[in-house]
């Protein structure tokens, strides 16, 4: 009885932070929106099949986003039996840096703005991006 309480408000405790984290994202004409304030504006990268620009307020691409796949033999399972990994490579493109993490383009967006890597005047917080950048070490692409 004891267990099943103590799972059931770490179960309630857990979603309740993801709630509380959550941003909406929202694409319009021009600009993304978090929790309907515009952030940044994006387009496609036309150079790959899945990518997404964002943009500062000139139209000048300040971050790069492809969203990939590779096999992994080591997660092969009943449930995946290829072993493909989902994931998106996120470039900062005047730092020269980049991290990958295993997550969908909307919450890629929520980390990036919740983060602060992108400054008022639109321009990259290197302070920030090294610290994102630190967090997620782990490379899914097979370089």
């Amino acid at each position: 009885m004891i267990k099943s309480k103590i799972v059931f408000f770490a179960v309630f405790f857990l979603s309740s932070l993801s709630v509380a984290f959550a941003q909406k994202v929202d694409f319009g004409s021009n600009y993304i929106s978090m929790n309907q304030t515009e952030w940044l504006k994006f387009g496609p990268d036309n150079s790959y099949d899945d990518a997404l620009n964002l943009l500062n307020d000139e139209g000048q691409p300040i971050i790069l986003i492809r969203f990939l796949s590779s096999v992994n033999v080591d997660l092969q399972s009943e449930i995946n039996p290829e072993g493909i990994i989902y994931y998106a490579n996120v470039k900062f493109l005047s730092l020269n840096k980049e991290f990958e993490i295993q997550d969908d383009k909307n919450n890629v967006l929520a980390l990036l703005f919740r983060s602060n890597v992108v400054n008022v005047d639109k321009t990259l917080n290197v302070s920030n991006v090294n610290s994102l950048k630190g967090k997620f070490t782990q490379l899914f692409s097979n370089k």
